[in-house]
């Protein structure tokens, strides 16, 4: 799946003003037990 001006799964960023990089794992998350948020990014360290 290919999502517009989002980075693909898989990518290491590290965010701004941040010391560690993070791997995006996940585009697009709905968040459960919730009124329907929606994340861009789900990532780990």
């Amino acid at each position: 799946m290919k999502i517009n001006g989002l980075l693909p799964i898989g990518s290491v960023v590290r965010l701004i003003g941040g010391k560690r990089r993070i791997i995006i794992l996940g585009v697009c998350q709905k968040q459960q037990n919730d009124k329907g948020t929606i994340w861009d990014y789900m990532g780990a360290l």
